[in-house]
């Protein structure tokens, strides 16, 4: 009789057991996407260091986001030019007829730690567009606009143009972009030219 009713308690133990087991087990429905990684120092630091290696601070611009959409932040840099001499841009705004163009550069650390520069893109007097980030739902995308196209694209790790079928351009949300570069599409005095000017800033 004792063994009949112990073998019937772990019976019921075991049912219990697994019952809890079942009702702690997530359904489909519950289980979360991860949240977007948080900026990391150590990735800054490794961005700010290829920076300062290559760059100087009096003739460019650069702001930290995620242009290659894999949670990571990169640096998006702009160095102005007066032919090919660098011009300094952030102490007092420099005389725009001397300006001959700049090249925005993305700059993005790998899987292994190593920065590299993935994208290059050199905007002239003859380009006659303008250059921007721009947010749609919560990603950051480069805008490449001129009065007769528009292209909006991210990037690969390495640095190839990707583009998504849900983000499109839209001219109402180009006031609200973060500029880099731009020509006025009219005219092409020096006066007409806008650009970026931050240092280590984010969007």
């Amino acid at each position: 009789m004792n063994q009949k009713r112990l073998a019937g308690l772990l019976c019921l133990l075991l049912a219990t057991a697994g019952a809890v087991a079942v009702a702690q087990t997530p359904l489909a429905a519950d289980v979360r996407v991860s949240a977007p990684e948080q900026p990391s120092e150590e990735d800054r630091t490794a961005l700010w260091t290829y920076f300062s290696e290559h760059y100087s601070e009096g003739n460019c611009s650069a702001v930290y986001t995620d242009v290659t959409h894999d949670g990571v932040e990169d640096l998006v840099v702009l160095e102005m030019e007066a032919g090919n001499e660098p011009i300094l841009i952030h102490e007092n705004r420099p005389d725009m007829e001397q300006v001959t163009g700049g090249t925005v550069t993305v700059l993005h650390r790998d899987a292994h730690g190593t920065v590299e520069p993935i994208f290059s893109y050199t905007l002239d007097r003859e380009a006659r567009g303008g250059l921007y980030l721009q947010k749609q739902d919560g990603l950051v995308y480069l805008l490449w606009r001129t009065p007769s196209e528009t292209e909006l694209f991210f990037l690969s790790e390495n640095g190839q143009k990707m583009t998504a079928e849900a983000a499109q351009a839209d001219e109402r949300e180009t006031e609200e972009a973060k500029l880099l570069l731009a020509f006025d599409p009219e005219t092409q005095t020096g006066s007409s030219m806008e650009y970026l000017d931050e240092l280590f800033t984010m969007y």
